[in-house]
């Protein structure tokens, strides 16, 4: 029987593509997706860490889906995002119901992720990368619109903002990936494309 995940995604919109990237990577590996938090066997929490509110849902929103691992089926839970970069370690070290903690580099490494956690091991990864995350996506908005990811990141450090310390520094996606994918969401019935960076 296949493993279901489910997977909450808070933040912004390109929270939502990195997303619809790590679902890709799941169902591409072998995993069932479920929208059913009490029906999974794993359950992601992709995280915001822009303000101290965000920062707080992401982790009363872990809290809350360890809870199905005593009301459902939930064997892990899993932290990714933007508050596991910047931090992963913090938390990993102070909530013992998490089970893995990934930031913003890991996406591609999903499936062994969870593998790892359902085989019992218990770890922070941090991958440091240039690359903005990008690849095949399941969409999870309505099926004419989709989010179009062109840029990460930021130069400007500005003392209030969090961004290039999460989200790296400012980095372009390639005009021919960029252009493949904006092809490929339009045969998928996409007549909409929002640019974000």
């Amino acid at each position: 029987m296949s493993t279901k995940v489910g997977v909450v995604s808070l933040g912004c919109d390109k929270n939502r593509v990195d997303t619809e990237i790590m679902l890709s990577e799941l169902v591409n590996g072998g995993f069932v997706i479920t929208p059913n938090p009490r029906e999974a066997d794993v359950i992601i929490v992709n995280t915001c860490a822009f303000l101290e509110s965000a920062r707080r849902e992401a982790i009363e929103t872990a809290l809350e889906m360890s809870g199905y691992k005593d009301h459902g089926k939930c064997k892990k839970v899993i932290i990714t995002g933007c508050l596991g970069e910047k931090f992963g370690e913090e938390v990993f070290n102070e909530l013992n119901e998490v089970d893995a903690v990934l930031g913003i580099n890991d996406y591609h490494n999903i499936c062994n992720v969870v593998n790892s956690a359902l085989n019992g091991e218990r770890k922070f990864y941090h991958t440091c990368s240039d690359e903005v995350a990008f690849g095949s996506r399941i969409l999870t908005t309505d099926p004419h619109v989709a989010y179009l990811k062109i840029a990460d990141g930021c130069d400007n450090y500005c003392t209030y903002c969090l961004i290039p310390y999460i989200r790296g520094r400012y980095r372009s996606v390639k005009m021919e990936k960029v252009v493949a994918q904006a092809k490929e969401l339009a045969d998928k019935g996409v007549k909409e494309l929002i640019l974000v960076a």
